[in-house]
């Protein structure tokens, strides 16, 4: 998905949301997890930035247990160090609908070429 500064918020059954996504803590789990971008393995006690993630009831069974405007909880996804950094800083500049699971160097490349950060002068 492209970098864009506003997204729509008309959930459709069986969409994933997430929360969180502020800053860094530590990874705190039992075991290592892997960084949803890079694919990298998080150590345990490492910093990362960590997001909760539900879904959207989209079956009639999920629609009864958890009502037409519950969410599911689902297992937390995290991003590693280096590309939640990448990701708390297009989120800090105003990108609001930047998805974990998405490639932060490849965003941070878009960001690069369309915003040319301008150069100082000497």
């Amino acid at each position: 998905m492209p970098l864009t500064c506003g997204c729509g918020y008309d959930w459709e059954p069986g969409q994933l949301i997430c929360y969180g996504g502020e800053d860094f803590e530590p990874l705190l789990t039992s075991r290592r997890k892997r960084c949803r971008s890079c694919k990298e393995l998080i150590e345990i006690r490492a910093l990362c930035v960590k997001f909760e993630i539900y879904k959207i009831p989209e079956h009639e069974v999920e629609i009864n247990i958890h009502g037409e405007d519950g969410e599911i909880r689902m297992a937390p996804r995290y991003l590693c160090e280096k590309c939640g950094e990448i990701y708390l800083n297009l989120k800090a500049v105003g990108f609001r609908c930047v998805w974990v699971e998405e490639n932060m160097a490849e965003l941070l490349r878009e960001y690069q070429e369309i915003y040319k950060p301008s150069k100082l002068s000497t």
